[in-house]
């Protein structure tokens, strides 16, 4: 009986998986949160230890664009204009889907799933980048 929620997720993955996912199944994922860090888009915005903004990652959060924020819209509403623009530039749809169709309450692509099941996401990257994970 364990087994039947597991095949029902990976029909899901499968069933839900978009054109131009392809690419982002691709990637390589990550071994550790600077790797995450580094390579997934925090870095425009966050400084190390990640307390702080850059100068683009204070101008997107005055506008609204936060990591939070723009999850929080992406579930709600399917992303438009320069809040799309920004999910995309900032690596967000390597993890998350910016239609809001993505898998559970992080809206998770099915390489953010992998991420996700790694402690790698964007809570698990910044809770380790604080020490906090050990």
């Amino acid at each position: 009986m364990k087994i039947f929620p597991l095949i029902l997720l990976f029909i899901g993955c499968v069933l839900m998986q978009k054109k131009g996912e392809k690419e982002i199944a691709t990637y390589e994922l990550p071994n550790s949160a600077i790797e995450v860090f580094e390579k997934f888009g925090c870095k425009d915005c966050h400084t190390l230890p990640p307390t702080g903004f850059t100068e683009y990652g204070k101008e997107m959060n005055s506008k609204g664009y936060g990591c939070v924020s723009l999850q929080s819209l992406s579930l709600k509403h399917k992303l438009k204009g320069e809040a799309r623009e920004v999910f995309i530039k900032n690596g967000c749809v390597k993890c998350h889907d910016p239609d809001g169709r993505g898998f559970g309450d992080k809206n998770l692509t099915s390489f953010g799933l992998k991420i996700n099941g790694r402690n790698l996401g964007c809570v698990g990257t910044f809770k380790e980048l604080l020490g906090e994970v050990k």
